[in-house]
């Protein structure tokens, strides 16, 4: 498999900080391969780590 867009749902919740720091080394490389990643996450930590981002709430 060899997908050009990665959907990962709360991929770094409730990870310590070198296990997070894992999962957004393999994000970086991804993307560097040109492939698409779409992060659904509450963890304010990878925020500042995306180059495009878009906050979405949901209001009831």
């Amino acid at each position: 498999m060899n997908p050009a867009i990665i959907l990962a749902d709360e991929p770094t919740t409730n990870l310590d900080a070198d296990n997070f720091a894992l999962v957004l080394t393999l994000f970086q490389s991804l993307k560097q391969e040109g492939k698409i990643i779409i992060i659904a996450t509450h963890d304010e930590r990878i925020v500042p780590i995306q180059i495009k981002y878009t906050v979405l709430k949901i209001v009831n």
